[in-house]
């Protein structure tokens, strides 16, 4: 069975920004809201959303929630760092 997808293109580019961001894998993305959940270090799990608006939402078994400012920021440290 076909699984079709349908989505607002302004929120897919939002979406796609985030392979430019490093030591990240991509978990979960739903083109309908714009919303990407990416997860680095296997234990703290980043949510992506194009509005901002549910970014500081709590997923099930994460142990912290950031906005991407605040995963950019930690990210371009480490990165750093090394």
């Amino acid at each position: 069975m076909e699984r079709r997808f349908t989505y607002n293109k302004k929120k897919a580019t939002e979406a796609n920004k985030l392979k430019f961001y490093v030591n990240m894998r991509i978990v979960h993305v739903d083109f309908g809201t714009g919303t990407v959940v990416a997860v680095y270090d296997n234990d703290i799990r980043v949510r992506f959303d194009s509005s901002e608006r549910g970014s500081k939402r709590i997923l099930k078994n994460t142990k912290k929630i950031m906005t991407v400012e605040e995963a950019y920021k930690k990210m371009h440290l480490r990165k750093t760092t090394v």
